[in-house]
């Protein structure tokens, strides 16, 4: 097997650390090593008992996957964690939505409303994000000028 079939077998160990180290290591191969193993890293993405850490490790590893073909059918995943308790991960779900673009338009809507968070950063993500979707993100324009009159955007 290839580098990367050996650390996506290591996405599943007892360990936390193991894991963690698996996919940061996974982060650091090109897209096309990694794509085959998107299911394994979604996994990780949606594992409630997971770390923040490595969810956001995750998007990250399934952000970069947009041109091998292995992100747009994680979008519903990713999109969840939008509604995260952490913001780190909100953020960085803001972030892989971006690198989809246009492809990512029906989460216009749910960007528009990370206008609204808590976290300046994440405010900050959604606006990029929905700046990447281009024409999607038209029909929110109302939603997204009465969002920014409503929230202090640092």
């Amino acid at each position: 097997g290839t580098v990367a079939d050996a650390l996506a077998s290591k996405l599943g160990d007892e360990e936390s650390e193991v894991r963690d180290a698996a996919m940061q290591a996974l982060a650091a191969l090109a897209p096309e090593s990694t794509a085959a193993h998107a299911d394994a890293i979604r996994q990780r993405l949606v594992d409630s008992e997971e770390s923040d850490e490595m969810r956001i490790s995750a998007l990250g590893v399934l952000s970069q996957l947009k041109d091998a073909g292995g992100l747009t059918s994680h979008l519903s995943s990713i999109a969840e964690c939008l509604e995260d308790d952490n913001w780190r991960v909100r953020e960085a779900a803001c972030e892989a939505i971006a690198e989809l673009g246009e492809d990512a338009g029906e989460h216009a809507g749910a960007l528009a409303e990370m206008l609204m968070d808590e976290d300046g950063d994440v405010r900050e993500a959604a606006c990029a994000a929905l700046g990447a979707l281009g024409g999607a993100a038209h029909e929110h324009v109302g939603t997204i000028a009465e969002r920014l009159n409503d929230c202090d955007v640092e």
